[in-house]
């Protein structure tokens, strides 16, 4: 029996389905499921491929049988029922598992991020998980009672706390670095335009490849701009899977991230992770995640004024440069690591089961009766369009099955 109290002896241990068709969407799943493996869980990741290597204790990665698009088979289903919980992640994800389990009481959990899927509708779920109180707060105001969103924060991957700090290689040259999705909402123009007020500093601009017209034309767009400021001998764009990337942003001094918009807080973590202090804007969740003269600074989006005088403080601060590295490395471990997010999650399965618990053995059989249903196999819709429309499943999830 999963969920019953270690402190009888009894192992607390669950069998979760992630269905993950986007890659996790704004969050990294593989993560979290390698974090509930090791606490003793067993974690079966179904994607769209099989890409991942092995990972530990009884963490699998299996690619859905039903295909590529997304659409799941008979096979699926069986294996699905085997589950405790399912947890979906992004929108597609969510319409494409509640399909599988339609039938069955086995609790559906959604990851929902409202700048990754603004456009959708919520989609039906037992209960929903989010990366911060801007997110919940954002989830309430669509409808989701409170009690059915658990605040899940991002994690990080444990192999970046190993890394070795360095001081700038830049003969002397104080080293920014921001992260860019190469998106005009990402701010990277901002820490451009606060080399204005360091006249010393260089910025390093890592992002992921510029394969898509529209990072080309971004690019183009902040080199222009650049010029224009009379800093574009101080910038240095250089691809995140280049060989000298790792070594680059090993050796900056602070870690710059003021996006305009809520978005991904990957990169402020993965800095923190490195034991690098951090200025970061004030939107989303990073006001969550930067703990403001503790941890690093926090400046307003879009105020480079304020970016270029935050940056200035830090990189005339030795001493308070190293402060903010060790309490954001402290941050992460006490909060951020696979294992303690996971542990956090797990308390979530648990009381979610609790509460749709129907009765005893009626969980599995329920889907395993309906596996091979030619009706239910329809009612994967493979047209679906992407746009929150929902599949034509019965019964309805709603309707305080949980409640």
């Amino acid at each position: 029996m999963p969920f019953e109290d270690a402190t009888e002896g009894v192992t607390a241990s669950v069998t979760v389905a992630f269905v993950d068709l986007d890659g996790g969407g704004h969050r990294d799943a593989g993560l979290l499921a390698r974090g509930l493996a090791r606490l003793g869980h067993h974690v079966v990741h179904y994607a769209p491929t099989h890409q991942a290597p092995p990972g530990p204790g009884r963490y699998e990665q299996v690619r859905m049988a039903g295909g590529e698009d997304g659409t799941a088979g008979s096979s699926d289903r069986r294996e699905l029922g085997r589950a405790d919980v399912v947890h979906a992640f992004c929108v597609r994800s969510t319409a494409t598992a509640r399909a599988m389990i339609a039938e069955s009481a086995i609790p559906l959990v959604a990851d929902w991020c409202s700048y990754a899927t603004a456009a959708h509708s919520v989609p039906e779920a037992d209960h929903y998980t989010v990366t911060g109180k801007a997110e919940a707060t954002g989830l309430a105001g669509r409808g989701v009672a409170r009690p059915d969103i658990g605040i899940v924060v991002d994690t990080v991957d444990d192999e970046l706390r190993r890394t070795q700090n360095e001081t700038s290689a830049a003969a002397g040259r104080p080293r920014l670095l921001c992260h860019s999705r190469l998106r005009p909402e990402d701010g990277t123009d901002t820490a451009i335009a606060a080399l204005r007020w360091l006249p010393e500093a260089e910025l390093v601009v890592v992002h992921g490849g510029t394969v898509t017209s529209g990072a080309r034309a971004e690019v183009t767009r902040l080199l222009d701009g650049a010029r224009k400021l009379g800093v574009a001998d101080r910038i240095r764009e250089v691809d995140r899977h280049s060989l000298i990337a790792e070594r680059l942003i090993d050796s900056a001094d602070v870690v710059v991230h003021v996006p305009r918009v809520p978005g991904p807080v990957t990169p402020v973590l993965e800095a923190m992770a490195r034991g690098k202090p951090v200025i970061a804007s004030t939107t989303g969740d990073l006001s969550d995640t930067v703990i403001a003269g503790v941890t690093g600074l926090l400046v307003g989006a879009g105020d480079p004024a304020a970016l270029g005088r935050a940056a200035r403080r830090l990189l005339g601060d030795r001493t308070a440069r190293a402060a903010f590295a060790v309490a954001a490395l402290d941050r992460v471990e006490q909060r951020h690591t696979p294992t303690r997010v996971a542990t956090d999650l797990h308390r979530i399965y648990r009381d979610i089961v609790d509460r749709c618990r129907i009765g005893a053995g009626g969980t599995r059989e329920a889907l395993l009766a309906v596996a091979s249903d030619p009706v239910l196999e329809a009612q994967t819709d493979q047209s679906w369009s992407g746009e929150g429309r929902r599949l034509p499943i019965a019964p309805s999830r709603s309707g305080g099955r949980c409640g």
